[in-house]
């Protein structure tokens, strides 16, 4: 923002006007490329957060089951 400012510190309140739009274009869109690999990468984050939790439940249901069976004899 300082940089804007020293650059652009001569110019007329029209200029200001079209500089502002311009720079607020810019920014949008930027945001939708930006924000669609964002979203591609917290979905696969979800996707393997979600794996692993399904795994852990498995695993805890097979202690359970594996606790309710009899001792074996040797």
């Amino acid at each position: 923002m300082i940089k804007l400012v020293e650059k652009y510190s001569d110019p007329s309140e029209q200029e200001w006007i079209s500089l502002f739009y311009r720079i607020l274009k810019s920014r949008v869109s930027d945001w939708y490329p930006r924000n669609t690999i964002r979203n591609r990468h917290r979905s696969w984050l979800r996707k393997m957060i979600d794996e692993k939790v399904v795994t852990n439940e498995g695993m805890d249901k097979l202690e359970i089951a594996l606790e309710g069976l009899p001792a074996r004899n040797t």
